[in-house]
């Protein structure tokens, strides 16, 4: 359960409604923190998940305005 709650364990977490991927570390990160936040990265910049979350806004937009 610790590791569960250990923010380092975790790194960080995205900041949404941002242009580019930014990831929020906790203030006191320690090395830990910091190498689980690039870990946790990687996929979020690989899966160009700003792009997917633009392109849903995008849709939903366009499915109110059709309706």
């Amino acid at each position: 359960m610790k590791e569960e709650l250990d923010y380092s364990e975790y790194g960080g977490a995205p900041l949404l409604g941002i242009r580019g991927p930014v990831i929020k570390m906790h203030g006191s990160s320690d090395s830990n923190a910091v190498r689980n936040s690039i870990l946790r990265a990687v996929p979020f910049m690989e899966g160009d998940v700003v792009s997917l979350i633009e392109k849903a806004i995008e849709e939903q937009k366009e499915r109110v305005i059709s309706e």
